[in-house]
């Protein structure tokens, strides 16, 4: 299984942990693993599509560390308007499809919910909250699985990979 799996289903499991009455903890690290789950499922794609074998799995994991969250967010953010950014049209003239845009909302979604889980302590979590961002990011997985494979898939994981670099 992937890692990227795993994370999802450590997300799920942490979000049942405690029947009754969730401990922060538990909702907490299950949002911040749905997070992380949907980051690595995107970034290991994107180093499978840029580095092709099995014999440069260690050439991928260094490609890997070259993601920046920030850059990957306001990335999936141009890219869950609908438009694809006007520097990437003369790479591409796909359109962006709803599944996409989706996965590009969830994916900030997702990303601002890990903050608030993990940096804001006045900020209570409920097991509904963390219940819906799982269902979201597994959603987002299935979406993928398609969507990668279309014409926009690797415009989206160019653009992930160099983010604002391509608007030079």
């Amino acid at each position: 299984m992937s890692f990227a799996k795993d994370l999802l289903l450590q997300a799920k499991y942490l979000l049942k942990k405690e029947p009754k009455r969730p401990k922060q903890a538990s909702l907490r690290r299950a949002a911040s693993s749905a997070y992380y789950a949907l980051f690595h499922l995107l970034i290991d794609s994107c180093t499978r599509f840029f580095v092709k074998g099995q014999h440069n799995e260690n050439l991928r994991k260094l490609l890997s560390r070259a993601f920046a969250h920030g850059e990957m967010k306001e990335t999936a953010k141009s890219f869950k308007g609908g438009t694809l950014p006007e520097h990437l049209k003369v790479a591409h003239s796909c359109t962006i499809s709803s599944a996409l845009q989706e996965i590009a909302e969830i994916f900030c979604d997702a990303q601002e919910v890990r903050h608030l889980a993990d940096y804001d302590l006045a900020r209570t979590l409920t097991r509904l909250q963390v219940k819906d961002l799982i269902d979201r990011v597994e959603n987002a997985f299935r979406q993928w699985e398609s969507v990668r494979k279309t014409p926009e898939g690797p415009v989206f994981m160019v653009a992930l990979f160099a983010g604002k670099r391509l608007k030079r």
